[in-house]
Formats: structure tokens, C-alpha cells, sequence
């Protein structure tokens, strides 16, 4: 039986403008984007796990969740990159992502999707 290796992740979906606007607002601080993740994988190898591997395949599947503009705040909220900040940079942050989300007309009138996606590799050992 040949041994495979696996990895699914989820991202947020920058192509989509207000969603880049977010990371934007969020000094980065928003979920992994598409765009981001596309370019880890473009230099991912499983031989630099001491495996042989060949190629891996890579699949994406776009999804959505429900959110507000209070649920997705309170989700950048636990992101480490905010969770480490002293307090009072880590309320502006989320205020300045809060403000953001009020003025864009996909986000400002209660529950929206948040686009995603759902990336997926596979590698079989050699």
C-alpha cells in the first residue's frame, strides 16, 4: 500500500475586494488568504520533510461561512497576532477592522457570507 501524505486548510478568499480591504484594515491581521496560501504552496515539497514524495497535487473548493460583522471580529480577536498585542492596540485594531466592515455595503446590514476556501494537497510516497 503506498503511503500518502494529506493537509487541508481553510482560507479567506482576498480576491474578492472587501475581503482583501479587511486584511487591509486588519494590519494583517485577518485569516491566511487564498493569495497567501497559493504562494507557500507554490515552494512546498515534501522532500523538505526528509520524505520522497512526488508532486503533490493541490485542489481548492470554495465555501462560505455566516457571519456578522460582530462574529468576524470577535474571530480576528483570537488570531495570535492580535491576542499578543498589549490592550490598547489590539482594541484599535479590531475597531479599525469593526469600522471597515460598517462601511462596506456587503458587510454593513447584518448577517453576510464570508468567501473562502478550502485548499487541499495530496502526495503519494514514492
Amino acid at each position: 500500500m503506498r503511503q500518502r501524505l494529506g493537509a487541508l486548510w481553510n482560507s479567506d478568499d482576498d480576491r474578492v475586494p472587501w475581503v482583501a480591504g479587511l486584511r487591509d484594515a486588519a494590519e494583517g491581521a485577518a485569516a491566511p488568504t487564498v493569495s497567501s496560501r497559493r504562494a507557500e504552496a507554490a515552494h512546498f515539497t515534501a522532500d523538505q520533510f526528509g520524505m520522497r514524495f512526488a508532486p503533490a497535487e493541490r485542489a481548492e473548493f470554495p465555501n462560505a461561512k455566516p457571519r456578522t460583522a460582530d462574529s468576524l471580529v470577535a474571530l480576528l480577536a483570537t488570531h495570535s497576532q492580535v491576542l499578543v498585542l498589549p490592550p490598547a492596540e489590539r482594541d484599535r485594531l479590531l475597531g479599525q477592522a469593526r469600522s471597515y466592515l460598517a462601511t462596506r455595503p456587503e458587510t454593513a446590514a447584518g448577517e453576510f457570507e464570508l468567501p473562502m476556501v478550502t485548499s487541499a494537497l495530496r502526495a503519494v510516497r514514492r
